[in-house]
């Protein structure tokens, strides 16, 4: 195969323009495709990494702020309306984040 458009989507998100390169980054991605074609439609999607800097370095490619400066296609091709960005914690930190706040708070008590 061919290496990809140095601005496509894929090449973008993996980090390279080799056909048979492995990702930078691993991500879970789920998308849903929604609306008719005489109304309002678009794609709701979600991704789940184990560091916030894989979606951080991702989404910098996508826009132009990465290290080339080149935007992807998909940003070209589309219009983004909305979007947010959470933070879950591992149940692990979540454990530590809670022990940290009942003893700063003990001396309430």
């Amino acid at each position: 195969m061919k290496k990809k458009s140095a601005t496509s989507h894929v090449a973008r998100m993996v980090g390279s323009t080799d056909a048979d390169a492995e990702p930078k980054y691993q991500i879970v991605r789920h998308s849903q495709p929604y609306g008719t074609v005489s109304g309002d439609s678009g794609l709701f999607f979600i991704a789940y990494a184990a560091s916030p800097a894989a979606l951080d370095w991702m989404l910098d490619r996508m826009t132009g702020h990465g290290e080339d400066k080149q935007c992807d296609d998909v940003m070209r091709l589309t219009r983004c309306v909305s979007g947010n960005y959470w933070y879950f914690p591992s149940f692990e930190e979540f454990q530590r984040i809670t022990s940290v706040s009942t003893s700063l708070f003990s001396f309430l008590r």
